[in-house]
């Protein structure tokens, strides 16, 4: 089932992220910004993937790291709906 998923994920986010980091990124240093934000995600994101989370799941297994990951994006979209701003405060500013 996830090995189906797996190229279509690919191909949607290979454009997104490419996407993204062209708008934050000035014009002439895309290429740069492009191998910072990719040398992050795949090199890093994954050492610290390994890293910090190989232990972890040795104990909790799936389960428990499904559950864990559920906690924790519950978590950050708790933070994020209270720091971000309402659509009045938006439309109010100067």
């Amino acid at each position: 089932m996830i090995a189906s998923v797996l190229p279509l994920a690919g191909a949607v986010m290979q454009p997104v992220w490419g996407t993204i980091s062209d708008r934050r990124v000035p014009p002439h240093l895309r290429t740069t910004g492009q191998t910072l934000f990719y040398g992050a995600t795949f090199g890093l994101g994954s050492w610290a993937g390994a890293t910090f989370f190989g232990m972890p799941y040795d104990y909790l297994h799936v389960r428990g790291m499904f559950l864990a990951a559920a906690l924790t994006c519950a978590t950050a979209l708790g933070g994020l709906l209270l720091v971000t701003p309402s659509e009045d405060t938006v439309l109010s500013s100067p």
